[in-house]
C-alpha cells in the first residue's frame, strides 16, 4: 500500500525488495558468465597443449629417421641440437599449465618415445586423452605429481 502511494504521491525511487531482486539477479547471470570464461580458458590450454604435442611428435619423427629408425637418445635438447624444434624451446616452464615437456625414447621399444607434460589437471589429462586416442599408443596420469605421459 505504501509502495502504491508513494508512486501517486510523486515520489520517485525503488523499493528495497526491488534493489535486492535486482542484485540477486545480475550476480546469477556474472556467475554464469565466470563459469563459461574459466571452461573456454581450461579449453584454450588443452588446445594449445595438443598444438605442442604435434610439433613435438613431427620433431620426433625427423629425429627418429635421421636417427636410422630408432628413437635411442631423445630428449627435448636433443630435438633443438638437431634443428627438429625452435632453438628457443627448452621444455622448462613451456607448457600451457606452466609445466614441463619432457621427451625420452621407451624403454619398451627405441621405436617409440614418451613425451610428459607436469602441472597438468587430472580433467585436462582427460581431454587430452579423448583428443589423442587414435595417435597415441598409451596414455598415463599419475595424480601425485600431476604428471600426463603419452607413448608414440
Amino acid at each position: 500500500m505504501k509502495s502504491i502511494q508513494k508512486r501517486l504521491s510523486g515520489k520517485k525511487g525503488f523499493t528495497l525488495l526491488e534493489l535486492i531482486v535486482v542484485m540477486v539477479i545480475i550476480t546469477i547471470i556474472a556467475s554464469q558468465v565466470i563459469a563459461s570464461f574459466k571452461g573456454a580458458a581450461d579449453n584454450g590450454r588443452v588446445a594449445a597443449a595438443l598444438n605442442s604435442i604435434k610439433a613435438i611428435q613431427t620433431a620426433a619423427m625427423g629425429y627418429f629417421n635421421s636417427n636410422g629408425g630408432s628413437c635411442t637418445g631423445i630428449s627435448t635438447g636433443a630435438l633443438v641440437a638437431g634443428n627438429f624444434l625452435p632453438g628457443t624451446f627448452t621444455g622448462t616452464n613451456t607448457n600451457p599449465w606452466n609445466g614441463n615437456y619432457t621427451v625420452s625414447v621407451n624403454t619398451n621399444d627405441s621405436t617409440k618415445f614418451n613425451l610428459s607434460m607436469t602441472n597438468i589437471s587430472q580433467a585436462d589429462a582427460t581431454a587430452l586423452n579423448n583428443a589423442l586416442q587414435n595417435s597415441a599408443q598409451a596414455v598415463n596420469y599419475v595424480a601425485s605429481s600431476s604428471t600426463w605421459t603419452g607413448t608414440f
